[in-house]
């Protein structure tokens, strides 16, 4: 039997079927509905029963569209550090200040217009280019101030001409603020802690702050009109000088500085000798009670030459090749001065003699030239030499000593010198040791290209001077034993043993022969140059400038 047959017969069937199921659909709406035939009495194939059991499919429907991405939420707004509608924070108060004092650090930042206007009459409609403003300059300063340590073992030229330490910064244009030092500035403004964080980034030795605070006094009194001269004296000396007038000129220009204090009364008393004493102390002037052409020459000095000075000086601290070595020898050739810190503590300080600050001039190169000058440098002290012989070098052998020998053929004998073949088959001068050898009876040595060391002296008179340039270069120390001794039983010290200075000054009697003795740690030298300072009751000192470096740089920055 075919199926198509079937299902052509089976057709009103279901027809009839589908009928049915929709009155029976209907039917149930209510019990007057009229009487069905029910699904069930009507025969039909099992076939026919999936066939209509089967529902229609049902259309998937579509996906939704996507919904349009939200609009992005717009950035906080920045919050103010440093400004407020009306005008600064805190915060903002401080970056002005450091803004103003950044004279006093050397450092000259472009100025700024906004700022200016800004601090003139705030302007709410200003204010965020007002905040970026003094945050820039703010970096900027912070870029200024960092110390940025010299690193060059020796200043000098290729030529062999030793060089200012000015050459370090003099031509350098304002440094590019760090992004990082930049975030680490508005940082410490929000917590507050901006002052502490400008202080923490300064050169740590106390020289700088007391030489910026030096700086702050001498503005003050440049703006108020400085001094006026003062008249030399007509007599040699203040007491016997009677001129009422004059001593009063005299007692309120030293007033303006500190050294006197009270109203002027006109006669050379003994506080006005005490004030002559100490400025004379602290501007390398004889150590004498009276009022000298001298005293006049430095107190005319004009307050804006003194502030440059000291300027120069605050610049030098930030380019210091010391960092944060707590023991070290320092050597400051103006002051012709050697210090030794051990550990942070001020061991001991000795008068010196430095290489002469006389000069000729060269024609061919068209400048000075200082043959027995001592560079600026840094090395380490690695032996402290008992005894030493003296090998003389070249220029002074050719110089100084065959010339003696020429005019006198026992001189070689007489200061115990003889000649002797170096291993490369030169001959040199070499002075025995001795009490009479010209390093005297112990040295300091560091490798260094310039064979500069610290050394004793036979020629013990040349520390009384108050200007001391007068070594060929190296740097000659009053009581140099004890500051060797001291060098030596601090190292013994540091391994737990001891060393006595009856064993020490025993072998140095007794010149046997040379001894060596090695420092373990090596110490740090430097030799600097800084021609004012600040003593540790607030003095301020100024140094004679032997090399003329202050000299030949403030003449260079007055001509920008």
């Amino acid at each position: 039997m075919s199926l198509q047959p079937r299902a052509h017969v089976l057709a009103p069937a279901l027809a009839l079927s589908l009928a049915f199921a929709a009155c029976a659909c209907s039917n149930a709406a209510g019990p007057d509905a009229p009487n069905v035939v029910p699904n069930a009495a009507i025969p039909a194939d099992p076939a026919l029963a999936e066939t209509i059991a089967a529902p229609e499919p049902t259309p998937t429907p579509a996906p939704p569209a996507p919904a349009p991405p939200a609009a992005p939420e717009p950035p906080p707004a920045p919050t103010a550090v440093f400004t407020t509608p009306n005008g600064t924070t805190p915060a903002g108060d401080a970056a002005l200040r450091w803004l103003d004092d950044a004279p006093l650090h050397g450092v000259t930042l472009p100025a700024d217009p906004t700022i200016a206007a800004w601090r003139d009459r705030p302007d709410p409609a200003q204010q965020a280019a007002a905040e970026d403003a003094i945050a820039a300059a703010a970096a900027q300063l912070a870029a200024a101030l960092a110390p940025r340590p010299n690193t060059t073992p020796v200043l000098v030229d290729d030529d062999g001409n030793y060089l200012s330490p000015d050459t370090l910064w003099l031509d350098a244009p304002l440094p590019t603020p760090d992004p990082d030092a930049a975030r680490a500035v508005l940082d410490a403004a929000q917590q507050g802690t901006l002052d502490d964080w400008f202080v923490g980034h300064l050169p740590s030795d106390p020289q700088y702050t007391r030489l910026v605070a030096a700086a702050r006094q001498y503005r003050t009194l440049c703006a108020a009109g400085g001094w006026e001269p003062i008249r030399v004296p007509k007599h040699k000396r203040a007491d016997r000088w009677k001129d009422e007038d004059g001593i009063t000129a005299l007692q309120r220009r030293l007033a303006l500085e500190g050294y006197l204090s009270g109203a002027p009364t006109g006669v050379y008393d003994d506080a006005t000798t005490a004030a002559v004493e100490r400025y004379r102390a602290t501007h390398a002037l004889w150590d004498k009670p009276y009022f000298d052409e001298d005293v006049a020459e430095a107190l005319n000095v004009p307050c804006e030459t003194r502030l440059a000075t000291l300027l120069l000086n605050v610049r030098r601290w930030r380019h210091t090749a010391r960092t944060d070595q707590p023991t070290y020898v320092r050597v400051n050739l103006p002051a012709a001065v050697v210090t030794y810190v051990r550990a942070g503590e001020v061991r001991r300080v000795h008068r010196a003699v430095v290489g002469s600050g006389r000069s000729y001039f060269n024609r061919t190169l068209k400048r000075r030239i200082r043959r027995n000058a001592t560079p600026v440098m840094h090395d380490e002290i690695s032996n402290v030499v008992l005894n030493p012989e003296w090998k003389v070098p070249f220029r002074l052998a050719s110089q100084e000593i065959g010339p003696a020998i020429e005019k006198d053929p026992t001189y070689a004998e007489k200061h115990g010198f003889r000649i002797v073949t170096a291993a490369n088959g030169h001959q040199m001068y070499v002075q025995a040791h001795g009490p009479s050898n010209a390093l005297g009876q112990i040295k300091l040595t560091f490798p260094n290209s310039e064979s500069i060391y610290l050394h004793d002296t036979p020629s013990k008179g040349y520390f009384r001077f108050p200007k001391r340039d007068f070594s060929h270069g190296c740097v000659r120390v009053q009581d140099a034993i004890e500051l060797g001794m001291t060098l030596v039983q601090d190292d013994f010290a540091e391994r737990g043993e001891s060393l006595s200075d009856y064993f020490l000054k025993k072998l140095i009697r007794e010149n046997e022969k040379t001894y060596w003795y090695g420092l373990d740690p090596a110490i740090p030298v430097f030799i600097e140059y800084y021609t004012a300072s600040v003593d540790d009751d607030g003095g301020v000192h100024f140094h004679p400038d032997v090399y003329d470096y202050d000299a030949d740089s403030l003449k260079a920055l007055a001509g920008r």
